[in-house]
């Protein structure tokens, strides 16, 4: 081999040496899934990382996660390249597999919403307890008679609800008077209507007798035909006017308390990013509030807020609409089936367009009105209040008429002051035009109240209303206080601006003798005659049987005398009277309740409100019933307690008092937390059994004991249990001829349950032989 070769050769096996080892190498690829983190928040998953080298590649897909701004970054083929630059800095620690990230604020990104309890919560429609099948009739009655008149009165209302989807109401009014040997007979039809509803969708529909959609400034009105609208009334646990009071940045895992008026109100943790905290507070109108912001080493970063609270806003992109058709009611409460023959349409919308301004429309259509009305609320600061203002057009019976009015009010919980104006020109009209209500051509108000800590309560308010024909206008002015939570000073008075002789002044002193008596004394000054008059009041405890009765007495120019006596019981409520009242005398009688088939059972009952649940305690008498942590009564002689007036579209919990059970009984669940929907009921069972308890003393075929701790099983594995000493085992459930299975380690043996006798002792002992 010459020279040259040698050299060549030599070349080439360095050069392999050096590309093998590196020297002048691409460096290796490497897929790894590594535990990131970004300023010491860990991510929940693996998160996949391209290695060459140094040098290292996210996945676009998975850095979205890390809620770190990566536009600055080197990007191919789908992976960001992880460069080191102001701001960001980065580990690689190959023996725990991790990669640690640390960024400032400003390349820290995300969305986090976080809420306080106050914004609430929405039902879903598989929440709601499924409602049981039943009808009720609510009925309130009255009857009075003096030297001239009987009469009697009679208001009720038909209810059905569980068969099939939605709920029908029926309500009508009797009246029956004779003055003279003259008697007058009514009977009205009231409203029928048909009424289905769904929480996730928050639509309502009506179909039947109905009320117009409105807001503030329009005039609703009783029609026939169908209502469809999409509202929050199905979650009454949501709050819409739920705002976003503060945004930030966190650098490093922090916790943040929100205290409003002193008192700590929420709680949140946030990870390194952006966050947005949102809030509705408990109180309304303007308030303070202070945030205290934690990190992991225990830096503090303290907020002072001003807040704002009205339902007379939504939260941005929350809106409500109402769509009405059908026939304008004519002479509700005097004809059943008036109706006006011209097909009419109202529709009303409201929709948050951000955290300060909630945008309003209404328009109401028929043959006769065009009516279209648009308007908004704004927030202009929680300083300053919310203004108000709204214009709209109309044309009936070919004339034109237009409106507009506007409004402020501010309020804190000592402080508040509103101030509204409408003005009507032209010959404007709406629906409630047609209904036969009359417009007036401007009206203003102003309302101003303020709580003091020493002296009570001042308040004032003025209203004025000109109509086409006359002019009212009031003042008023009234201060109240309460001394220690005992007795309570009232100072009203007012006047007709219009009419020098026109005024009025009250003064009245209640004093509560307890949580249900209380003495009242009043003095009047109306109409240039001064009136005195002494009241005593035993009040009903709400949802509570017991008595009632009143007392009261009117001298001065009038006199007259009134008593009653009222009772409430566990079906129903009464009461008696008896005015004299310038030498006259007259009685009347009252009755309200109802009476219903509920799930097959008969009841009467007070009356039944918006919702109501049956407690069953599987037949089981006399046990007590508590709602919300109250008692509310003791199951019947059937283990069944009616639960009336509970609210719709909210958790009620419900439980019983398992400890009033004998030492025989079991259960399995004593609270249970239930939401219904409005209109119906549903049926809450508590599984309480009795127990027949067996104790079996067991041997072997030849005598021997079985060894403790032996393993018991049933035949159908429904118990299983240990051999306890002296060879006696404990079985709850049991049936005469069931196999029971005894293993242990050096063998195994079965008996059969002989036949025994029915008895009411707790427990039962009995000899057997396990073969």
């Amino acid at each position: 081999m010459n020279i040259q070769n040698l050299r060549i050769s030599l070349f080439i096996l360095i050069s392999t040496t050096l590309y093998t080892t590196g020297g002048f190498a691409t460096p290796a690829t490497e897929l790894l899934y590594l535990d990131v983190s970004v300023n010491k928040r860990a991510i929940p998953d693996l998160i996949p990382v391209k290695k060459e080298g140094n040098t290292f590649w996210l996945s676009e897909e998975e850095s979205q996660s890390l809620n770190l701004n990566t536009e600055t970054l080197p990007k191919q083929d789908g992976w960001i390249k992880l460069t080191p630059q102001p701001g960001l800095t980065f580990n690689y620690d190959p023996l725990t597999q991790s990669l640690s990230i640390t960024a400032e604020s400003n390349l820290l990104t995300g969305h986090q919403n976080k809420s306080s309890a106050e914004q609430g919560f929405l039902l879903k429609e598989d929440q709601i307890a499924p409602a049981i099948k039943g009808g009720v009739i609510n009925y309130d009655l009255f009857a009075s008679q003096d030297k001239y008149t009987d009469s009697a009165s009679a208001y009720t209302e038909l209810r059905v609800f569980g068969y099939g989807q939605g709920n029908f109401s029926s309500s009508f009014n009797t009246r029956i008077s004779r003055t003279n040997d003259i008697t007058d007979n009514n009977f009205t039809r009231l409203m029928t209507s048909w009424t289905y509803s769904n929480v996730d969708s928050l639509n309502v529909l009506t179909l039947g007798d109905s009320i117009t959609g409105g807001q503030s400034g329009t005039n609703r009105v009783r029609f026939g035909g169908i209502r469809f609208s999409h509202n929050y009334t199905v979650q009454p646990n949501f709050n819409t006017a739920s705002q976003p009071i503060y945004s930030s940045t966190a650098v490093l895992p922090s916790t943040v308390d929100l205290y409003i008026e002193g008192m700590k109100n929420s709680t949140q943790r946030v990870e390194p990013g952006q966050f947005t905290l949102n809030t509705a507070p408990y109180f309304s109108g303007a308030g303070n509030a202070q945030l205290v912001i934690t990190d992991i080493n225990g830096q503090q970063q303290k907020i002072d807020l001003s807040l704002y609270n009205t339902n007379q806003l939504l939260s941005p992109g929350l809106y409500t609409w109402d769509i009405s058709t059908g026939w304008l009611r004519d002479g509700y409460s005097d004809r059943s089936f008036s109706y006006d023959p011209r097909l009419m349409v109202v529709g009303d919308g409201r929709y948050g367009l951000n955290n300060k301004i909630t945008l309003a429309a209404h328009s109401e259509i028929n043959s006769a009105l065009q009516n279209t009305r648009a308007g908004y609320h704004w927030l202009i600061s929680p300083h300053l209040g919310v203004f108000r203002t709204d214009a709209a057009l109309s044309h009936y019976r070919n004339n034109n008429g237009s409106q507009w009015g506007t409004g402020w009010q501010w309020n804190n919980p000592q402080f508040n002051i509103s101030a509204d104006h409408q003005q009507f020109s032209g010959n404007y009209a709406d629906m409630s035009v047609m209904a036969g209500n009359t417009l007036p051509k401007t009206s203003d108000s102003v309302f101003i109240s303020q709580a003091f800590d020493n002296i009570g309560t001042l308040g004032s308010g003025w209203v004025t209303r000109q109509y086409p024909s006359a002019k009212v206008q009031y003042a008023n002015i009234s201060w109240t206080r309460t001394w220690d939570n005992s007795f309570t000073l009232s100072v009203n008075a007012t006047k007709e601006l219009a009419n020098q002789n026109d005024h009025a002044l009250y003064l009245m002193l209640n004093i509560p003798l307890s949580s249900e008596h209380y003495v009242s004394l009043q003095t009047s000054y109306e109409d240039q005659r001064v009136n005195q008059q002494i009241q005593y009041q035993k009040s009903l405890v709400p949802d509570k049987t017991g008595w009632g009765w009143g007392l009261s007495s009117l001298t001065g120019h009038n006199n007259s005398l009134h008593a009653d006596i009222s009772r409430r019981n566990e079906i129903n409520e009464w009461q008696l009277g008896y005015n004299r009242n310038n030498s006259q005398d007259s009685w009347f009688a009252g009755s309200n309740g109802a009476i219903g088939l509920l799930d097959g059972q008969f009841y009467f009952m007070r009356t039944l409100g918006n919702a109501f649940a049956i407690a069953d305690t599987s037949g089981i008498p006399e046990i007590p019933v508590y709602l919300q942590n109250v008692e509310v009564g003791k199951t019947d002689e059937n283990g069944f307690l009616l639960l009336n007036d509970l609210y719709g579209y909210e958790p009620q919990k419900i439980r019983i008092n398992a400890l009033s059970l004998p030492a025989d009984y079991r259960i399995r669940d004593t609270e249970k937390n239930v939401i219904l929907r409005d209109g119906s009921g549903t049926r809450v069972t508590f599984n309480v059994y009795q127990t027949r308890a067996l104790l079996l003393k067991l041997t072997q075929k030849g005598g021997q004991p079985i060894p403790f701790a032996a393993t018991v099983t049933t035949e159908n594995n429904t118990q299983k249990t240990i051999v306890g000493y002296d060879s006696r085992i404990y079985l709850e459930s049991w049936a005469p001829g069931e196999t029971i299975n005894v293993t242990w380690p050096e063998g195994q043996c079965h008996i059969q349950i002989p036949d025994i006798k029915q008895s009411t002792a707790a427990f039962t002992e009995e000899n057997a032989i396990c073969l």
